[in-house]
């Protein structure tokens, strides 16, 4: 088959943003995850005897890395002069209409996911991947929290603005809500970018109320100089308690007819100061709950439609009680429904409707077929699985 696969961070999107704001820092800190997801993606395509065509900013990309790329697909390399938006848009529309079948590999930051897949179904591309209610909810945290089913066991989700009044209205319970901290996150984040931790409910106040606060949201999409945090804070951000346990990542494959299946789970290492890092995985693990896993995934994603292509999500394995006290105490007051399971083996925190690290992982497992898989080509890759086999991946670098 003749397929394309556009990367958004190394294909002309980092181009058309300004290198002026936050958004365009944030997707930098993600450029090399983007890179090393098109690189293992190509390379198993053409071991499968594919066409494959990608698009790529030859000043975004290292020589010794281009040269890599054109050695094993049709690399359209975008003039070196400053993009607009508009230029990079077109070339992919070009490779994308001289392919049976398009997958894009970008991040939810700043909408741009939602964006381009919704360009590419305009114009009738034959794109594969997640649609519908499944890629919105799953871009947009806040209301991914709010549509989730109960057995998905989610953390208590806040807009920032509603955190900080429900602080001034009932400081006493909030200040137990998280025995483990709070985490600050982008409400249309991707991985770990601008995540941060705080250990407990005082420290993240001050931080919002800090100098340091107003700057990063007058650079972030926030609104600087407002005196009420609601205002300033706008809707971008979000805060969750800490869940404790191991962070781990479920990566299923689904075909868009069948119920999705499950490719297995990965350890995350995850670095927390203040600061919140992803530095790799490692695994497989819970594979003598493998069954019970894709069960669990299954009904997580259910009340979804456009369930469609490989997907992540990530959990906390282990205990997921730190607020479970704090649930019942408030349920009383409608800060939380009813239906909480108190001892839930995984617990959700995100999904990740689109192409997510753990390929980089899970490659070495399944070996080449899985690319197939990814674009719903074959389900051959779920029969060449090696159990016995261990790995480790770090966050990819560069060749170049």
């Amino acid at each position: 088959m003749q397929l394309a696969v556009l990367e958004f961070l190394c294909g002309g999107g980092l181009a058309g943003t300004s290198s002026e704001t936050s958004s365009h820092h944030e997707l930098q800190s993600l450029y090399q995850e983007g890179l090393g997801m098109l690189r293992c993606l190509l390379e198993d395509l053409a071991l499968c005897g594919h066409r494959v065509t990608t698009v790529i900013d030859s000043q975004a990309v290292a020589a010794n890395e281009l040269e890599f790329l054109r050695s094993i697909a049709q690399v359209i390399l975008l003039d070196p002069s400053p993009l607009a938006e508009q230029e990079y848009q077109a070339q992919w529309l070009n490779a994308a209409r001289d392919s049976d079948r398009v997958l894009v590999i970008a991040p939810e930051i700043g909408g741009e996911l939602e964006r381009i897949t919704q360009m590419m179904q305009r114009e009738g591309v034959p794109l594969w991947g997640a649609m519908g209610t499944f890629l919105a909810h799953g871009a947009d945290k806040l209301a991914m929290a709010a549509s989730l089913p109960p057995v998905a066991d989610h953390p208590k989700t806040w807009a920032v603005s509603d955190w900080v009044a429900l602080l001034h209205e009932n400081q006493q319970v909030l200040e137990s809500a998280a025995d483990n901290g709070w985490v600050y996150k982008d409400r249309w984040g991707a991985g770990c970018s601008e995540m941060k931790w705080f250990p407990n409910a005082y420290a993240l106040r001050d931080w919002l109320a800090s100098t340091r606060a107003s700057f990063s949201s007058g650079t972030g999409g926030g609104h600087a100089g407002v005196d009420r945090w609601g205002d300033r804070w706008g809707d971008r951000w979000i805060v969750q308690p800490w869940r404790a346990g191991m962070p781990a990542s479920l990566s299923l494959i689904a075909d868009g007819e069948s119920p999705p299946r499950l490719v297995g789970c990965m350890g995350q290492r995850i670095e927390r100061d203040e600061a919140v890092r992803y530095a790799g995985g490692f695994g497989p693990l819970q594979e003598d709950s493998f069954e019970s896993l894709q069960s669990w995934a299954r009904e997580v994603i259910a009340p979804y439609e456009g369930v469609r292509g490989w997907m992540g999500l990530d959990i906390i394995m282990g205990s997921s009680r730190e607020d479970h006290d704090f649930r019942n105490r408030s349920r009383a007051s409608g800060h939380f429904a009813d239906g909480f399971r108190a001892s839930a083996p995984w617990s959700l925190i995100e999904i990740n409707p689109r192409l997510t690290t753990s390929y980089v992982g899970w490659r070495e497992i399944y070996g080449p077929l899985l690319a197939e898989g990814v674009f719903g080509i074959s389900t051959a890759w779920a029969s060449c699985k090696r159990i016995e086999k261990q790995v480790t991946f770090p966050v990819p670098i560069s060749r170049g």
